[in-house]
């Protein structure tokens, strides 16, 4: 075992959830390299914190009869890892705008317009389109999981294609598992007008995903269906032509900067995080999914970290809910 991880984890762990800078600064460097052992010891280490966790919340709360009173510490804990992930999200978009030097008035309307696009995503997200289809060729078990999740999430799923990738587009992205997509409209001339209705998205499945196992297939589905409950690509593509319009930023120039880079590992990891926070066996599936597979460039050791203290929490969570009953 790394004795140095092992006691840098022992530390880091007294700490809140969402404070582990040296985690932060141990793993920057290895880019996944001992990702396996590492995860190893980190999950080994909240298995102890666990523990102690659940010991503590017994002995301050053995005379405690209110269930939502005794829940309410881990609850809030959820809710710290939920406001990190938007902060840090927001911190990154005033750095895009302080980078383009963009003005407030031009800003407010880039946000105003996020917000609209948004609004309506999530409200035509309850219905059904009749443009939507859900491709036969999807294995039956992961459309199964896919209409599940969706459901759970208060989303219609006839408002969502579900579609196999051609081979075109698994000759691109050899490596992927599914992936969302997202679509809006604008007008760049004369005035930039960006239509604020929903279009129908799409989740694409690739072959690769029967290679999974059942806990890979809920662990993926769910970070897709996440995407889509963030709409993190309305949020990228309304920011481009806000850009382009008004400060004649190249897109492929915007899309190698260092800014839009880490929005999109912001964005990756909330697709987890956020997922994780709002179940608990969600949480124990990407945990398990991130235990043995980093994502290259941008999910490594810190991501697992805080999907296994969410984990984590949703186990305490069960135990002392057990407890009350």
């Amino acid at each position: 075992m790394n004795t140095k991880l092992y006691f840098l984890l022992l530390i880091t762990v007294s700490l809140q959830s969402s404070s582990h800078q040296g985690l932060q600064t141990y793993f920057h460097q290895q880019k996944g390299l001992n990702y396996r052992r590492n995860c190893a010891v980190i999950d080994f280490a909240q298995k102890i914190r666990c523990a102690a966790l659940y010991t503590y919340h017994r002995v301050k709360q053995h005379n405690q009869t209110d269930s939502d009173a005794a829940l309410a510490p881990i609850a809030q804990k959820l809710t710290e890892f939920k406001d990190w992930m938007i902060s840090l999200e927001n911190e990154t978009l005033q750095l895009i705008k302080q980078k383009y030097a963009v003005s407030d008035e031009i800003w407010q309307k880039c946000l105003a317009d996020i917000a609209e696009v948004k609004k309506n995503a999530a409200l035509g997200m309850q219905n059904a389109y009749s443009t939507v289809s859900h491709d036969p060729a999807i294995p039956a078990d992961v459309l199964e999981i896919m209409t599940m999740l969706l459901k759970q999430n208060n989303i219609n799923p006839h408002s969502i294609s579900l579609v196999m990738a051609d081979q075109a587009t698994i000759d691109a992205s050899p490596g992927t598992i599914a992936r969302t997509i997202l679509v809006t409209e604008s007008v760049q001339k004369p005035e930039l007008k960006i239509y604020t209705h929903y279009i129908p998205a799409k989740i694409i499945i690739f072959p690769r995903i029967s290679d999974a196992s059942k806990t890979e297939k809920i662990a993926n589905c769910a970070h897709e269906i996440q995407h889509l409950i963030c709409q993190h690509a309305i949020i990228e593509m309304v920011l481009i032509d806000y850009l382009t319009h008004y400060y004649g930023v190249d897109k492929a120039e915007f899309e190698q900067s260092k800014e839009y880079r880490d929005l999109c590992k912001i964005q990756e990891a909330q697709a987890e995080i956020l997922a994780a926070i709002k179940h608990p066996d969600i949480a124990r599936h990407l945990k398990t999914l991130r235990a043995a597979h980093y994502y290259p460039d941008h999910l490594y050791e810190e991501h697992f970290y805080s999907l296994s203290t969410i984990d984590m929490l949703w186990r305490i969570h069960g135990k002392i809910q057990s407890l009350m009953h």
